[in-house]
């Protein structure tokens, strides 16, 4: 494993793989929160509770992944968690992809603005 590591190519096969894990997980999970059956919305979840809760659906957002931040900080500093670290990863992940969903809905950017930052400090 550490020369997959040590690697930049290396390093990026298995942040890929473990993206595309986490895209596998976002869908599956997606299905069955946002109806996606009959509204094709994938943010219905975050509309619909955030509205019932009169807070943007960032704010929810915020409150979701709360959990899964407190978790990785008990695992950080215990080593252990109720849950296994790569999972709370994985959903650290989503929710912060499910944001950047939000925040183009939103206006808070573009995807333009997001694609074209490319400089040294990016």
């Amino acid at each position: 494993m550490g020369d997959r590591i040590t690697t930049m190519s290396g390093a990026l096969a298995l942040i890929f793989e473990f993206y595309k894990h986490c895209l596998d997980t976002l869908e599956r999970k997606n299905a069955g929160y946002a109806d996606v059956e009959t509204s094709k919305d994938v943010l219905a979840n975050f509309r619909q509770e955030s509205a019932r809760h009169g807070i943007s659906k960032l704010q929810l957002s915020n409150i979701y992944r709360g959990k899964h931040d407190r978790s990785w900080d008990t695992f950080v500093r215990k080593g252990s968690t109720s849950d296994k670290p790569w999972r709370i990863l994985k959903d650290r992940v989503n929710y912060a992809l499910l944001e950047y969903l939000i925040c183009l809905e939103e206006g808070a950017f573009t995807v333009d603005e997001v694609m074209a930052d490319i400089g040294e400090d990016a």
